[in-house]
């Protein structure tokens, strides 16, 4: 058993306190800067009556910092430069795929159906009972859906309904 001194100067240690991704000095400069700001900012409004009424006035701040006023090196509102700003996207054979694009492999279950995840939901995914222990590919590209099994056959394309957690073979759209 180790006594209560050994842990407690083992929690007090400076490699145990150490943080891996521990952001870089100017970040902190940055965040004092932005709070400095909005400070400056909120001694020039009217003095909030309620915190209701002050979240709204830093809710108005924020939608000013960042999309209203422009960026001292860009000339334009920094989320409109964040936004024209390329992008790291991933290439399938030389074509840049979507953010929501991503591909999903699969068993069909021994009711014919596989499932699929979006927004934290479960959906279940009819591709018939004659597939059942097929191994599948799902691609998914937003809400549009296609499985396809080893062999390259589609197997269903169909626009994904969030509100419907079965989604039946009626919605196909080949």
């Amino acid at each position: 058993m180790v006594s209560f001194s050994v842990e407690l100067n083992l929690v007090n240690s400076p490699r145990s306190c150490a943080h891996p991704l521990k952001p870089p000095p100017q970040t902190q400069g940055k965040v004092e800067r932005y709070h400095q700001t909005l400070k400056k900012w909120l001694r020039k409004q009217a003095p909030a009556a309620s915190i209701e009424e002050l979240q709204a006035q830093i809710d108005g701040f924020v939608h000013y910092y960042n999309e209203q006023r422009p960026h001292q090196a860009r000339g334009c509102p920094p989320m409109r430069a964040w936004r024209e700003l390329d992008k790291a996207t991933p290439e399938l054979n030389g074509q840049r795929l979507l953010a929501k694009t991503r591909v999903r492999h699969d068993h069909v279950d021994r009711w014919g159906s596989v499932t699929l995840r979006y927004r934290r939901t479960l959906h279940h995914i009819g591709v018939g009972r004659p597939n059942r222990g097929k191994r599948v590919l799902i691609l998914v590209a937003d809400l549009d859906v296609r499985v396809i099994d080893e062999d390259g056959v589609l197997l269903r394309h169909f626009e994904l309904d969030p509100s419907v957690d079965y989604q039946a073979k009626s919605r196909d759209i080949v």
